[in-house]
């Protein structure tokens, strides 16, 4: 999991532009109508944002009435929420530009809206509102941003994220003695009581433990080769040295709680996966 950039651009000119565009003229003469009122919201939503309280935002009644018509503003047969969509990506660092980091497990194929679109149809278009995602975070995600004021889901544009561990894996060998691993989300280094609590609830809310889980037996499997392979030519500990310092690189650059980093790490310091080497 990764931070992501925000597209700097003066949000209300895409909405303008899109605005522009529209061909059915009584629709166009609506979203004019309504256009002073979605510059304040923008307004507003620049103020939230620069502090982070973007949960603490209100929909606007007046927008609401216009649900419809702005609805049809995010439209990808629209060449500029394309234009948009493309100078978003575009702003993300290249090694992780196509991963969803949500989730850092799917490609990214969508685009999220932080304050959904139904709940707040005035910031369809606001950049700022837009992030990449995967349709299941997406999916997953849905309207619940927040809840009565308290966030419940990572904003990556404006959250840092730790450079401490928190996401760790658990192995064993269960009574079939088959190897089994669980993702957990554990406060060890004191990172703040706040920030934790919403990274518990993202992990939570977009069912990441699971899904970690399903996608990671592929890496179990991968890893297990790979040392097989490589025993021939060194011995044990030295690959599992190795593949301890190139996920610590790796970390560096993907995320220092990135899943498949974690998980290599911990496999290999695990007596029932090396257990598990022939």
């Amino acid at each position: 999991m990764h931070n992501l950039k925000p597209y700097v651009v003066e949000p209300y000119n895409v909405f303008a532009e899109a605005v522009s565009r529209k061909k059915d003229p009584a629709l166009k003469l609506r979203l004019e109508e309504v256009s002073p009122e979605i510059l304040s919201c923008y307004k507003l939503y620049k103020e939230h944002f620069d502090k982070n309280k973007l949960e603490l935002l209100i929909p606007n009644p007046s927008c609401k009435k216009n649900i419809d018509d702005l609805l049809s503003l995010y439209s990808f047969r629209n060449k500029v929420i394309r234009d948009l969509k493309k100078k978003i990506d575009n702003t993300q660092l290249s090694v992780i530009s196509n991963t969803c980091q949500n989730c850092t497990i799917n490609s990214v194929n969508t685009m999220d809206h932080v304050l959904s679109q139904k709940k707040f149809p005035e910031f369809i278009v606001n950049p700022i509102n837009l992030f990449p995602s995967c349709s299941e975070c997406n999916n997953y995600k849905s309207n619940a941003f927040a809840k009565n004021g308290n966030r419940k889901f990572l904003n990556l544009y404006l959250d840092n994220l730790p450079q401490e561990q928190y996401l760790f894996v658990s192995i064993k060998r269960d009574i079939s003695d088959d190897l089994v691993w669980n993702f957990t989300i554990e406060n060890r280094s004191f990172i703040d009581k706040d920030l934790f609590a919403i990274i518990k609830s993202h992990y939570e809310m977009l069912n990441l433990f699971q899904r970690m889980k399903i996608t990671s037996v592929k890496y179990v499997t991968e890893l297990a080769n790979s040392i097989k392979v490589r025993k021939a030519n060194l011995s044990i500990t030295e690959i599992c040295d190795e593949v301890i310092k190139t996920s610590d690189e790796n970390r560096k650059v993907f995320g220092y709680n990135h899943f498949q980093y974690i998980l290599e790490t911990s496999l290999v310091q695990s007596s029932d996966f090396l257990a598990t080497i022939k």
